[in-house]
């Protein structure tokens, strides 16, 4: 469900940015080099729809796919540039997660941030590597708590505002280097609020925060904070280009 709910999106924007798109581009017929790229990769996505079992690898490949199928056949290799904002969107989805996943731990990281917030909020709290104790209850941060998950579904929002509203090289590194703090920061206070909700011996909410609607209200603050984040970097660096000193 994740992965469609996040190719639909990006489908949504890579269809505006095409009917938004005032210059038309002009090019010959395709070559055959890249008819013939077009047709193989076209036939073997078809292959795998026939042949589908559950394999989420190819959900995530098969929009990028698709779409170097339909271009090439198209459009011949000026799909690259027609379609660019479709490229870098289902490329980022059809990118390896398992492997991410397996490769970047932030456990570690995210145990010390929210050990370091407890500490701050005057809490007596005590950190074991990623056990964080807090009077009589402790927790602790496992891979999939450490943050990683919303981190990437920030930086797949942080692209989609990047494809709608292009910045310049710093401005592009801001954005995503935003997404990728945002997503980390909050993800560290909601684990530091289900460990006091552990101390406090309250298991209800522990599990409404955890595994509840209470981890979707927190990604929905991430976006929206993620969205203020996008809007007033635009304006600084609006600015300062304009010579405007703040």
């Amino acid at each position: 469900m994740e992965v469609w709910g996040l190719g639909a999106l990006f489908l949504l924007v890579v269809c505006y940015c095409q009917w938004d798109e005032s210059r038309v581009l002009r090019s010959g017929p395709p070559a055959w080099s890249a008819i013939a790229v077009g047709i193989v990769v076209g036939l073997w996505v078809l292959f795998k729809a026939w042949n589908f079992v559950e394999d989420e690898a190819f959900l995530r490949c098969l929009p990028v796919a698709s779409l170097l199928s339909w271009g090439l056949v198209s459009f011949g290799w000026d799909s690259f540039e027609r379609y660019w904002s479709g490229f870098v969107l289902f490329g980022f989805l059809a990118l390896p997660w398992d492997a991410i996943y397996g490769f970047v731990d932030l456990s570690l990281w995210t145990a010390q941030f929210s050990h370091l917030l407890l500490l701050l909020m005057g809490l007596e709290g005590e950190r074991l590597g990623t056990l964080i104790r807090l009077g009589s209850g402790s927790i602790e941060v496992y891979h999939g708590c450490s943050g990683l998950k919303l981190i990437l579904q920030l930086v797949g929002f942080s692209l989609m505002y990047l494809v709608l509203n292009p910045q310049k090289w710093w401005g592009y590194g801001g954005v995503i280097l935003g997404a990728i703090a945002i997503g980390f920061g909050l993800n560290g206070v909601r684990v530091a609020i289900m460990a006091i909700l552990i101390s406090l011996g309250d298991e209800l909410a522990f599990e409404y925060w955890h595994l509840g609607d209470g981890s979707l209200i927190f990604s929905a603050i991430a976006v929206g904070c993620l969205g203020i984040w996008g809007w007033g970097l635009q304006r600084w660096l609006k600015n300062v280009n304009d010579g405007i000193v703040l």
